[in-house]
């Protein structure tokens, strides 16, 4: 669900990034992929899918387009479209881990994927960096060092209302 391509049996795809319009404001890009199904039953199918890889042990690493994922878990899921599941996952550039915190929501035939991300510094933090400057740097992410990505509620709200 992070690659902006068409997954298997989905009949179309698009996608966009969503950014805040004021530097001021909390969150940073969020990166929305809808999928249409020909179905509401291929759609569920899918996110059945994606539900069991997220929960099972053998996807707890995996590579996929250059990339190695790692720490695939479950988040709670938030209550929207007719169904939804979330996770979180990471992956590494150079001495930075990149966390992803991904909401996939159903609504009808179409699946609609949600992705933030930040970079988090291993090294900084344990070197008691606890946090950055906001704004400081190159490394898009969280004031915090230890912060994760959430996906804000406003984007999902807002796209989804979109969708039906």
């Amino acid at each position: 669900m992070l690659a902006p391509v068409t997954p298997p049996n989905a009949t179309a795809h698009a996608g966009r990034a969503v950014a805040p319009k004021s530097r001021r404001t909390e969150g940073g890009v969020t990166d929305v992929e809808l999928f249409a199904y020909d179905s509401a039953d291929g759609a569920r199918g899918a996110l059945r899918d994606l539900r069991s890889a997220v929960k099972s042990k053998t996807c707890a690493a995996f590579r996929a387009g250059g990339m190695r994922y790692t720490g695939v878990a479950p988040r709670p899921a938030p209550d929207k479209g007719d169904e939804a599941v979330a996770y979180r996952i990471g992956s590494r550039e150079e001495s930075y881990v990149r966390r992803h915190s991904v909401v996939v929501v159903r609504d009808g035939s179409t699946l609609v994927s949600f992705a933030v991300k930040n970079f988090y510094d291993p090294q900084g933090v344990a070197a008691g960096e606890e946090s950055r400057e906001a704004g400081g740097g190159d490394v898009p992410g969280s004031a915090g060092a230890d912060e994760e990505p959430v996906v804000p509620s406003t984007v999902v709200d807002a796209q989804l209302g979109k969708v039906g």
